[in-house]
This record gives C-alpha cells, structure tokens and sequence, in this order.
C-alpha cells in the first residue's frame, strides 16, 4: 500500500514473549492481494484458510454467539465488537530478544519508505502488576528496551501507563481494555500522536495495524 504515510501499532508485553525467525508472515501477501484488489471471491479465501475443528466449534456455538449480550458475534453499529465481560487470561511475561530486534527492523522498513511510525503501549492492568511485577521492574526494562528499539527520531513512542488511572474493572484481562475504556484510550493516543505528527511533518491519516 503505497500510500500509506503513517502508521499506528498498539503493543504489549506478550507480543514479545516469542519471535520466530521462520514464522514471521502475518498472512499470505497473495492471498490477500487476490482478495482485497483482485476481486477475489471471499468463499475462497475461507476455504483455502479453513480450519475444520475451529468451524465445528463455531457451528456448534453459533446460536449461543448470536443471542448472548456480550457474545463473540455481537457487534456495534460500526461493526466492531468491544469487550464488555472480562477473561481469566493473565499470561506471565516473557521477553524473546529477537522480538526487540524485530521492531528496530520493522522501524527501518518503514523509515525507508517514508512511513511516521507510532508505537503506543496498552495500559498496565493492577492485578497483573501486583502478581508478576510489583516492583515495576519488569514493566521499566521493557519501556527501556523499546527506547532503545525504536532509534528513528520521527518515531512516535507513547506509553499507555500514562493515560489515567485505571482499575481491574476496565480490563477484560491484561491486554484488553473494557468498552468504554477502548474510547478513551483512543483519544488519549490521538492526543498525542497529532501534536507529535505536527512536529516531524504535516498530519496524516493514520492506518491502525492493531486494535482492540
């Protein structure tokens, strides 16, 4: 997509705990070339995508998924679904070097074509704090090893921990914030990321590469 000039990450620690070196597509570039600016029939990029025992689970269920208030096919009028119920999910951090790596890389990639790039951090939730890093230790060290990542100087770093304080109640689990949280958040981020972008370049519509 060439004419991308900014681009937007939403980050946390578990997207550092692995990093393999031969697992590193996202998706496949021709398959979603096809699908996206080819014309591409949607049913066929399910099928050549299809996972059997996922689509058994998801028929089984579908009935629950379409009736329950915070079901998984509950959506909004623009088509999103936010959490409203949180998750027991509350993964232990663990940092994979090659990760840190990883995203000095990607920097370079987007520096190289002309890409702003904008890292931003979600928050911290209390309850995985207090467990694994209550000394904030663990949460510093990987502040410290992003800064030193990101090296470009029109690279916008924020870090989540900065938006207002936040209880276990405005997480769906560590990594997630409840609605209406996810709102706020969002404006705290583009209050940031504009007067950032007017200090490097002219504003520009951002792509979001994650959401939540």
């Amino acid at each position: 997509m060439p004419n991308v000039e900014s681009l937007l990450t939403v980050i946390a620690p578990r997207d550092f705990e692995r990093c393999d070196e031969s697992d590193t597509a996202f998706f496949k570039v021709d398959q979603a070339r096809q699908y996206v600016f080819g014309d591409e029939p949607g049913w066929l990029l399910y099928v050549e995508n299809l996972r059997p025992f996922a689509f058994i689970r998801s028929l089984r269920n579908l009935a629950e998924y379409r009736t329950a208030p915070n079901g998984l096919l509950v959506m909004d009028s623009f088509g999103s679904g936010p959490l409203r119920t949180p998750a027991d999910y509350r993964p232990e951090p663990r940092f994979d070097d090659r990760c840190f790596a990883a995203l000095a890389r990607f920097e370079r990639a987007m520096a190289a074509r002309h890409v702003k790039l904008v890292v931003a951090s979600v928050p911290t939730m209390p309850e995985w704090r207090a467990r694994f890093d209550p000394t904030g230790s663990i949460q510093s060290g990987f502040k410290a090893r992003l800064r030193a990542a990101l090296s470009n100087p029109g690279t916008t770093l924020i870090f989540g921990d900065s938006y207002r304080p936040l209880s276990d109640a405005d997480f769906a689990d560590p990594v997630h914030l409840l609605w209406p949280q996810t709102a706020g958040f969002t404006r705290f981020l583009f209050e940031r990321i504009l007067p950032a972008q007017e200090r490097v370049g002219k504003p520009s519509m951002l792509r979001v590469s994650h959401a939540f």
